[in-house]
């Protein structure tokens, strides 16, 4: 574990002792969600298309986890902000946000990205390096447009209708 993952998991809320319990251990801490920032768990379907989108965008990305349980990746945001992604609408089950009154599961930041830990893994960790959350507008604007495309390929190959083109060029925010 990094110091500076211990004051991130800290700052958030998680108990002291628990957390350097179960890291300590290998294991998965309760890092309370609403009090640092929000998450949004984006199924796993679309989620690396959201990724790299806002990765071509030059979009800096916070704390990333991809979490194999709930087959999604859950991206930290703005706190107060999920509130906002629950008004707007359905994405059917492509995306949830969660505020307060539930927990992120993650596991030690040492543990290296492609190292599965009960069925977590990080792709950004908490670091100074790294911004503390990911900006709501530009992620919210990258998933439309992937779940928008997710929807029509599906279409396509339910009716045997042409997909729509894919194209290479990020689209605007």
């Amino acid at each position: 574990m990094t110091d500076y993952a211990i004051r991130w998991a800290l700052a958030a809320g998680a108990n002291p002792d628990e957390l350097a319990r179960t890291w300590e251990t290998g294991q998965l801490a309760e890092v309370p969600i609403g009090r640092t920032w929000d998450v949004v768990r984006i199924a796993d379907r679309v989620a690396p298309t959201v990724a790299g989108r806002l990765i071509v965008l030059g979009v800096p990305q916070g704390p990333l986890l991809v979490c194999q349980p709930r087959a999604a990746y859950e991206w930290l945001i703005p706190v107060g902000e999920a509130a906002q992604w629950a008004a707007l609408p359905q994405w059917g089950r492509s995306c949830v946000a969660v505020a307060a009154g539930t927990f992120l599961c993650p596991p030690p930041t040492d543990s290296g990205r492609q190292e599965y830990h009960r069925g977590r893994r990080w792709l950004v960790p908490p670091a100074e390096r790294f911004p503390q959350v990911t900006e709501s507008d530009a992620l919210y604007e990258v998933l439309a447009a992937a779940v928008t495309r997710d929807r029509a390929d599906e279409y396509a190959s339910r009716t045997g209708s042409q997909a729509m083109p894919r194209t290479r060029e990020a689209p605007p925010l």
